[in-house]
């Protein structure tokens, strides 16, 4: 079996991608108060053999993306605990993204081990057009700093040398 997790080491460090999603949508809803970071790991080939090795040893969902007058894409991903298992099994045998797969892993661990805090509680109409007061809870403010510090380092990571995050580098005209 350590061969298996050696060889899709070697797929990850060439085709794959370790990378945080970073979800905003329920902020802007109004139904939460920080964004959620969610760990993500994607591959894509066009031969369907090692998408399908990673697919029977991880786990994750497959999809083939037909293009235009062009050979078809397999996408293997898998998110959370499951991203997180896959980057600890590839850890040892990762050359090029091992700090990416680690920054995963961090981040993995924060999440299962934060506890919720309670927040301020809210009146509001339940469905039913009642009044009632919702007791919510969220996350302590330094995990959420940390969850942010740690999709920055990743992004830092992809970006390289390219520039700074958000913007795209200056380009001189002569």
């Amino acid at each position: 079996m350590t061969y298996e997790y050696a060889y899709c080491a070697g797929v990850m460090d060439s085709d794959g991608c370790f990378s945080i999603k970073k979800e905003t949508r329920y902020m802007r809803l109004g139904r939460m108060r920080h964004p959620q970071y969610l760990a993500d790991l994607r591959i894509t080939q066009i031969e369907p053999e090692a998408i399908y090795l990673f697919k029977d040893l991880f786990g994750g969902s497959v999809r083939c993306k037909n293009r235009k007058r062009r050979m078809p894409i397999y996408i293997w991903t898998v998110q959370a605990k499951k991203a997180a298992e896959a980057s600890r099994l590839m850890l040892p045998y990762l050359r090029i993204k091992r700090q990416q797969a680690q920054i995963l892993l961090d981040l993995q661990a924060n999440i299962d081990n934060t506890t919720l805090v309670p927040l301020t509680p809210q009146s509001g109409m339940t469905k039913w057009g009642t009044t009632t007061i919702f007791r919510r809870v969220g996350l302590p403010e330094d995990s959420v700093a940390y969850r942010e510090s740690l999709w920055i380092e990743l992004r830092h990571l992809h970006l390289g040398n390219r520039g700074k995050i958000g913007k795209q580098p200056q380009r001189r005209l002569v």
